[in-house]
């Protein structure tokens, strides 16, 4: 395949992946708060994404089919069974059960991303990790608009199944896409290390040996804590002083456009910087951001285009964040197991996130928003000394590295 053509056929797979985590990231919570949910009920909604956080327990169930395009197809077609479960799910009828619904969408498309990202290792070329990590990124993020953003913006005119016929026909398209992809036979030490269960873990075992590995986990698993706490906030100290229609609009929808430029600037930075340094300014960037929202908090502004205009660089520099870790992480992988190692960090990744969606529904419950946007920044850069470790051991095992 030319570079574009993957490109384009990884983004339009990760777009499918990203829709139910965007409505259940940018639209339930809106939706939870109308209900007169408290704000500690819509942090621990953020457990609904679990399977994300757990898919590395499966994963080498996935590798061990040895081809990944049957296991996506095999997703693909659960998930279009589950939105015409979840059109005929309104909340108004019972969270409960839309809830559950939105669970088992995130268990379908976790499952699916751990045979994509082993589709983006096999595919992608050194050369091509900036560009395929930010389509990987820049995809998710436009599942994530038209699922949460579009959804919500558009809720006064669109009935409530509308949402999921666009994540249908979304599905459906990568769904064509995947049946026209000729996925090419493993090569033949893939194979031989995806021979048995028993290969499969001792490969990922001496992953764990290689130098850094460990401080590279330990990076992986804290640099989204910050993020994460923020992100659960923001939108509901948005929401105070102004209705869901115009944060859908304004801070998910065209919100979701800085972000994707801050994704394709991300992996464009990586492609020419050391990983280590494009993550370091990008995390500095994204502190710099939150600092902001905590200064906002602390004045009480409630003017809009402030709180968009702030809204949208967070947006631009957690994209460009996102990019530049996952061309870091993928840069680390061990091609033979590509799907498992990588799912390994992807999920370690996402479970990072939970603490912090957790803690920040109690934190702004009983300290206010000011003190958690506070606490968001420190942790949006306290795992910069783990990332220079990392760097170091890497180094002094390749200075290339």
């Amino acid at each position: 395949m030319t570079r574009r053509r993957k490109l384009a056929f990884l983004g339009l797979l990760y777009a499918a992946q990203g829709m139910p985590f965007g409505f259940q990231s940018m639209a339930l919570p809106l939706y939870l708060r109308e209900a007169g949910a408290s704000l500690t009920t819509i942090g621990f909604a953020g457990l609904l994404a679990l399977p994300w956080m757990l898919k590395a327990a499966w994963a080498p169930l996935v590798e061990r089919v040895g081809r990944r395009r049957p296991v996506v197809l095999a997703m693909q077609v659960a998930l279009l069974a589950l939105c015409g479960v979840a059109a005929l799910s309104p909340p108004d009828d019972s969270l409960v059960r839309l809830g559950v619904v939105i669970l088992l969408m995130n268990l379908v498309t976790a499952t699916q991303d751990i045979a994509v990202d082993g589709i983006a290792v096999d595919l992608l070329e050194p050369a091509e990790l900036g560009p395929g990590n930010a389509a990987q990124v820049g995809g998710y993020k436009v599942g994530m608009l038209l699922s949460g953003g579009l959804v919500v913006a558009l809720s006064a005119w669109l009935s409530w199944p509308a949402g999921f016929v666009v994540m249908a026909v979304v599905a459906l398209a990568a769904m064509a896409a995947t049946l026209a992809w000729r996925e090419p036979p493993p090569a033949p030490h893939a194979s031989a290390a995806r021979g048995s269960f028993r290969d499969i873990f001792a490969a990922l075992a001496r992953t764990v040996r290689l130098p850094g590995q460990l401080w590279l986990l330990a990076v992986v698993a804290t640099y989204k804590v910050g993020e994460s706490m923020s992100d659960a906030m923001w939108k509901q100290y948005v929401l105070q002083d102004h209705d869901k229609a115009a944060i859908g609009l304004w801070l998910n929808l065209v919100g979701m456009a800085p972000s994707i430029l801050g994704s394709v600037a991300g992996g464009w930075y990586a492609a020419r910087a050391t990983p280590t340094r494009a993550v370091a300014v990008a995390a500095v960037l994204r502190a710099a951001a939150v600092v902001a929202f905590a200064a906002i908090a602390v004045a009480g502004t409630t003017d809009f285009q402030v709180l968009a205009a702030a809204s949208w660089f967070e947006e631009a520099c957690g994209g460009a964040l996102t990019t530049a870790m996952f061309a870091f992480m993928m840069a680390r992988v061990d091609q033979r197991i590509g799907a498992t190692h990588y799912t390994v960090l992807a999920s370690l990744e996402v479970a990072g996130k939970a603490p912090g969606g957790v803690l920040s529904g109690v934190v702004a419950q009983h300290a206010g928003f000011a003190a958690c946007f506070a606490a968001a920044a420190v942790l949006s850069v306290a795992y910069l000394p783990l990332l220079w470790a990392a760097h170091a051991a890497s180094w002094r095992a390749s200075p290339r590295a």
